[in-house]
């Protein structure tokens, strides 16, 4: 497996955590994405930031519609 595969499955395996309720999976992508711009893999470390973004945003209920 690739480096890049690697990081995409231990992407998804965070994922998953966060979708679950742990939030160490926030951590947990957090630390991916900053080893990544350490590496100068910026493009990595874009698509890592995003998809916690994601993650959080789908984890979180949506707003209530005012009445």
């Amino acid at each position: 497996m690739t480096y890049r595969d690697r990081v995409r499955l231990e992407i998804l395996r965070q994922q998953l955590l966060i979708l679950g309720g742990d939030a160490s999976g926030v951590e947990g992508l957090r630390t991916l994405a900053q080893q990544a711009q350490a590496d100068a893999n910026i493009d990595l470390a874009a698509e890592i930031w995003r998809t916690l973004a994601d993650a959080l945003a789908q984890s979180r209920p949506a707003p209530a519609e005012p009445a």
